[in-house]
C-alpha cells in the first residue's frame, strides 16, 4: 500500500477515527453475506474540490494490488489462459506469481476469506504498461473478472462498515482525494461506486442519502 507523507497523514481518516465515528445500520442493499452492514458518518463528511471526478482517475492506487475474495482468485485462475492473452511483455504469465501466498479470515468477503494480488515490476501483476487492467479488458469475454474493490474504490467495507478510503491516494484530489471544505460530497463524486457496492436497484443509495440528510440535520441542530 502507498505510504502517506506526514502532511497527507494529518488529513487522512485513520482506523481509530473510524472506530470513534458514529455509524448507522444500512438495511437496503444486496450484500446478503453482510446482514448487519453499517455506514460510518465519515462517509458523509468527506468533501471534494470542484471538478473532482472518478473519470479523471490515473490508476495510482491500482499499482499497489488489491485484496480480493479467494473465490474471485479461483475465478481468475479458471480463466488464466484468457487473462494471459491480454498481458504484455512487462507482465508475468506465470500464474504462481499472480497472488501473494496465504489467505486470511475476512468476513467482509462472500467466502469469508481473502488474499492479495501480487506485484510484478513494482506494479499490480494485472496492470499493463498502458496502465490498464488486463482483468477489465478480459471482461469483454468473461464478465466480472475485475475485482470488487477495484471497481468500488474509494468506497470500501471494513469490518462490516461502509466507509471511504482516503489513506491510499490522498493527493489525487482531481479524482478521489478529499479536501477541506470542498463544494462536492461523496454522492457527487462516487455515485457509480456506491450503486455498484449496494446493488443495481440503487435502493441502498436512497437510504444512504436519507441517512446523510439526518446526520446533516443533527449536525445543524448541534451547531445552533
Amino acid at each position: 500500500m502507498p505510504t502517506l507523507s506526514n502532511d497527507d497523514a494529518s488529513d487522512a481518516m485513520t482506523e481509530h477515527d473510524r472506530e470513534i465515528c458514529p455509524s448507522h445500520e444500512l438495511r437496503d442493499h444486496n450484500l446478503d453475506y453482510l446482514p448487519h452492514l453499517r455506514v460510518g458518518e465519515e462517509l458523509f463528511t468527506r468533501r471534494f474540490e470542484s471538478g473532482c471526478s472518478m473519470m479523471k482517475c490515473n490508476g495510482f492506487c491500482c499499482r499497489e494490488g488489491v485484496i480480493i475474495d479467494v473465490g474471485h482468485k479461483d475465478l481468475v485462475l479458471q480463466h488464466a489462459e484468457l487473462v494471459q492473452g491480454y498481458m504484455d511483455e512487462t507482465q508475468t504469465k506465470d500464474t504462481s506469481l499472480w497472488f501473494e501466498p496465504g489467505e486470511a479470515v475476512d468476513l467482509d468477503f462472500p467466502s469469508g476469506r481473502s488474499c492479495n494480488t501480487a506485484k510484478h515490476n513494482d506494479v499490480c501483476v494485472f496492470l499493463g504498461k498502458d496502465k490498464l487492467c488486463v482483468l477489465q479488458k478480459a471482461e469483454k469475454e468473461v464478465p466480472n473478472l475485475k475485482p470488487f474493490y477495484c471497481r468500488t474504490y474509494p468506497i470500501v467495507i471494513i469490518d462490516s462498515r461502509l466507509t471511504y478510503d482516503d489513506e491510499h491516494s490522498p493527493s489525487e484530489t482531481h479524482c478521489c482525494g478529499p479536501v477541506k471544505d470542498g463544494p462536492l460530497n461523496v454522492f457527487d463524486v462516487c455515485t457509480f461506486e456506491l450503486e455498484y457496492t449496494l446493488g443495481p436497484a440503487a435502493k441502498g443509495l436512497v437510504e444512504l442519502k436519507r441517512l446523510a440528510g439526518e446526520v446533516e440535520a443533527k449536525a445543524g441542530e448541534t451547531a445552533d
